[in-house]
């Protein structure tokens, strides 16, 4: 009993060690560059809208951003912002500095981001996961959708790739990460590198904020305190032997 309690005890210690030191490999920060997209049209459904390319912040200003709004119900009755549907990006947004997708009551939009990853942009092997910084959603739930590959998202261009599933972020979440995991091969799939596509959208009138999203992945030195941990209690009971 006393060696499965050491066991278990450095388990528990190395797991939360291994959580607590996961890198965070940022594709987006939605600091900049700024960015107020919209469906032009009055009529639901008239039309796409794709932002300009720009670089993101995050790591190292390589990363290249689209943004696509699509109004599937309602109108959008412009100047008047605050009855529309809409995106916002950066130092226009609430909070400053995030992404903002906006529908007001009766309109209901798609929201697509598209990044163009380099080649070994998760640099490693092993399973990982998506991660969402939800700095608030509405009591609508929202869906989210990822693909990677296929074309670059710009105006009169059909965004491809396969699915890399489909998320849920339930209503009246608040200032919260939400992890979706990986596999192996879904990772190695991504370091060969290009477009990843996020697709946002949800039941009428729904709303979210971000303030950032990328990918939650094992530190290696977590990993091999894992090994370290097992070897220590295997260690200790020799010791209680004699």
């Amino acid at each position: 009993m006393r060696r499965l309690s050491t066991l278990v005890a450095a388990l528990g210690a190395v797991f939360a060690m291994g959580s607590a030191h996961a890198l965070f490999v940022i594709v987006d920060d939605f600091n900049g560059p700024d960015m107020f997209v919209a469906d032009p049209t009055f009529a639901a459904g008239g039309g796409v809208v794709a932002g300009p390319v720009g670089p993101v912040n995050p790591p190292d200003n390589t990363l290249s951003r689209t943004v696509k709004h699509e109004l599937f119900t309602g109108t959008n009755t412009f100047p008047v912002v605050g009855a529309n549907s809409n995106v916002v990006i950066g130092t226009n947004s609430f909070p400053t500095g995030s992404f903002n997708g906006n529908n007001a009551t009766g309109r209901d939009s798609e929201v697509s981001l598209a990044w163009l990853l380099p080649v070994n942009y998760l640099f490693g092997v092993g399973p990982a996961s998506f991660r969402f910084d939800v700095l608030s959603s509405d009591a609508n739930i929202t869906s989210v959708e990822l693909f990677f590959g296929g074309a670059a998202l710009a105006s009169g261009a059909t965004a491809t790739g396969g699915s890399l599933g489909v998320f849920v972020v339930p209503g009246n979440t608040i200032n919260t990460p939400l992890l979706f995991n990986f596999s192996d091969a879904t990772r190695q799939a991504i370091n060969v590198g290009g477009w990843l596509r996020l697709v946002i959208n949800g039941e009428d009138g729904w709303d979210m904020a971000l303030d950032s999203f990328g990918f939650q992945i094992p530190e290696p030195t977590s990993l091999a305190l894992v090994g370290l941990a097992l070897l220590g209690a295997g260690v200790v009971s020799r010791r209680r032997k004699f």
